[in-house]
């Protein structure tokens, strides 16, 4: 029987900035990543550890936990050769989708305007785009955002997905590299068991866009990942 490892979260999980898929262009500040996940990733190294046969990192940078919930239960699975691991993201990004099927994310980030981070469009300036993104995020975070009803989404996401995968035979695992969650602390309807808090560390080094892990910080995360496994 072929067994399958199917990878879900944001850019920590997609491998940005390591250098199999990382671009620098000389002309810009900051570079960017080629289409793949990178081979590089805590993924295919918790692959290499737990013997599955293939991997399938389906990442998005960026991604809000809202779009790891819908990717998840977008994709086909079957529970006897099928594991599931999730790393969940930052409670308080959001992605709002439209009738037309386009979505579009607010990141706090995003109000520092970063070169390279906005999509050109035909027929508008560059800095037109950043500058309209940016005002866009600052409405969203000072007029709408609560990181209390924030929180609360993202609990009811994770939780969700926990009790949809359980229903559907799946052997699946939930983490968070967020050191702001604190499960101790969650409403009595949480289950504090089903995600555990596990941490990228800065001394394992920096990956080549000075922001997202190295590649010895996932090979590292690959390793507790594994443990945690092996223990449940």
């Amino acid at each position: 029987m072929q067994t399958r490892l199917l990878a879900y979260g944001c850019s920590n999980t997609f491998g940005e900035g390591l250098d199999d898929i990382w671009h620098h262009d000389p002309n810009h500040k900051f570079g960017f990543n080629k289409g793949e996940p990178s081979r590089y990733a805590w993924p295919r190294e918790l692959a290499k550890l737990m013997h599955f046969d293939t991997v399938l990192n389906l990442a998005e940078g960026g991604a809000s936990n809202k779009k790891i919930w819908l990717n998840i239960l977008q994709t086909p699975m079957d529970p006897i050769k099928d594991t599931v691991v999730v790393q969940w993201t930052f409670f308080d990004r959001y992605t709002i989708f439209y009738e037309d099927g386009s979505n579009e994310r607010f990141l706090p980030n995003d109000i520092e305007n970063r070169e390279g981070k906005m999509r050109m469009s035909k027929g508008i300036a560059l800095q037109k785009i950043k500058d309209e993104k940016r005002n866009r995020t600052k409405d969203w975070y000072g007029d709408y955002h609560s990181d209390a009803d924030a929180m609360l989404d993202s609990y009811c996401k994770i939780s969700h997905i926990k009790y949809h995968l359980d229903a559907k035979g799946v052997r699946n695992f939930h983490f968070i590299n967020d050191k702001r969650w604190n499960w101790n602390t969650a409403p009595e309807w949480v289950d504090s068991k089903v995600c555990k808090c596990l941490l990228f560390k800065k001394e394992h080094g920096i990956a080549l866009d000075g922001m997202h892990p190295g590649r010895k910080a996932h090979k590292k995360y690959a390793q507790a990942i594994y443990e945690h496994m092996r223990s449940s």
